[in-house]
């Protein structure tokens, strides 16, 4: 019997499309996560790639621990994992010796990393869809 993804997993897995392909303007341009998290930003100046690239840099920043935890602890992990990875685009070789990881470590952190990225995103689309259904219609 096949496995259906849930609503969630299917969200978690186009974080993870949209990830691989951050710099690729043409390919976020009609990504499905620009229908899903960009529905409140008003149409204007920017594209839909920019926006979605812009949530997403965004919510990897909101992964950052604060200045109070030393840079080599555990908890700096997510974020530099995904830092390296998708925002400087780091060779693997390169990453897992800034980590000072294994590669199969990697993969776990990695793994975590996304997880958490995604349930971040997916937190404040629920939340800006639980405000929209509290608010007053229009005229």
């Amino acid at each position: 019997m096949p496995s259906v993804m849930s609503e969630e997993e299917e969200f978690a897995r186009q974080v993870r499309d949209a990830l691989a392909h951050l710099y690729d303007i043409a390919y976020l341009q009609e990504h499905p996560l620009c229908r899903i998290l960009l529905a409140d930003l008003p149409a204007g100046a920017i594209s839909n790639a920019q926006s979605l690239r812009r949530v997403l840099l965004e919510a990897i920043e909101g992964l950052r621990p604060g200045p109070q935890v030393p840079y080599s602890s555990k908890e700096w992990r997510p974020y530099r994992v995904l830092l390296y990875r998708y925002v400087q685009r780091m060779p693997m070789g390169r990453i897992l010796e800034e980590l000072a990881i294994s590669e199969r470590q990697f993969q776990r952190e990695h793994a975590k990393a996304l997880k958490g990225l995604s349930g971040l995103l997916w937190d404040q689309m629920r939340s800006a869809e639980a405000s929209h259904q509290g608010a007053p219609a229009g005229p």
